[in-house]
């Protein structure tokens, strides 16, 4: 009798630890052929992203099906048709001005940073001749410098290079809103699936414990991530009508800018806001210190009226997770 106890735990425990086991076994695998990751990577985002797709649509579309009354994939086919007339709005209202924006700053740019060389030049001599002489004397700023202004002049040199990778990586995007669309059509039969490998291979208690956090966490992120966009199309136009009023250069560009960096929390306003400082410090310091006023404020307004009327309650993520 205590043999066959004895191997029933033994088997009892291969049965709980072998799952264990062979996942260690596979990323250790993944490990040591990180090539493969990566291969696997790239074939497999146009379903990731898909998958962000049809995760953003999904409460657009239970959203229109609310208010029209229209059974679920005609509110799909209604939101799909809302998604395509954004982005032909966007293509043929904004890409110009944005390309333009960009064609002009990459025109301007090697003056910013000749200008920029000169400054540090500048600085260099000032500081050698006060206390800090000898500090200075052993830490070339130049030296510094010119790596990253060469870095700079490649990434011009190889803009035509990067344009190709944004064309692939298009591409990509539409095969992903077509399998998104393929998502949300099969939605309840992709959860049913789920849900009944769940009830296979776990018990009730812990099944409902799972099942339960990922309502919650679908709930909590899902609104977290449609009220954050929101937000930061509403300062990203804010941001542009005051790029306007104070006549700071490339407005849509800098607005952009500002709007995507807005759903990063904490860090978020300084990523945005410090590269248009910069950039006008050497056009014009006097605008450049009126602009990051602006956007101090505006980052403000956003911190303490327009993202909690958006936003609603706290939701309970944690920064890591927004920023993961």
């Amino acid at each position: 009798a205590y043999n066959e106890r004895g191997g029933e735990m033994q088997t009892k425990k291969v049965y709980e630890y072998g799952p264990l086991l062979l996942l260690g076994a596979f990323l250790l695998f993944l490990a040591n052929n990180i090539s493969y990751v990566w291969e696997i990577l790239r074939i497999m985002k146009p379903i990731l992203w898909g998958v962000a797709i049809s995760y953003v649509m999904n409460s657009f579309c239970i959203f229109l099906m609310k208010k029209t009354g229209l059974n679920w994939p005609m509110s799909i086919l209604l939101g799909y048709v809302f998604l395509i007339l954004f982005i032909i709005v966007f293509i043929w209202g904004l890409v110009p001005i944005i390309s333009q924006n960009i064609s002009d700053f990459m025109k301007s740019l090697p003056g910013v940073l000749d200008g920029l060389a000169k400054f540090v030049v500048d600085l260099e001599k000032r500081l050698e001749e006060g206390p800090l002489a000898l500090m200075v004397s052993q830490i070339s700023l130049k030296n510094i410098l010119d790596p990253s202004l060469g870095r700079m002049g490649n990434l011009i040199n190889n803009l035509s290079n990067y344009i190709m990778v944004f064309l692939k990586g298009l591409s990509q995007v539409i095969v992903g809103m077509i399998i998104s669309i393929y998502m949300l059509l099969n939605k309840e039969h992709i959860k049913s699936t789920v849900f009944r490998f769940m009830r296979i291979r776990l018990n009730p208690s812990r099944e409902k414990r799972i099942g339960d956090f990922i309502r919650k966490a679908d709930k909590t992120f899902g609104g977290f991530l449609v009220g954050k966009l929101i937000d930061s199309m509403i300062i990203g136009m804010i941001a542009f009508i005051g790029f306007i009023i104070l006549r700071v250069p490339y407005p849509v560009l800098m607005a952009i800018i500002i709007g995507v960096t807005n759903i990063i929390p904490y860090f978020g306003p300084l990523i945005g806001g410090a590269p248009v400082v910069l950039f006008l410090l050497f056009i014009s310091p006097q605008q450049a210190i009126i602009t990051g006023i602006f956007i101090f404020a505006l980052q403000q307004v956003d911190g303490y009226f327009i993202g909690p009327r958006i936003l609603g309650e706290s939701l309970g993520i944690s920064p890591f997770w927004v920023i993961l």
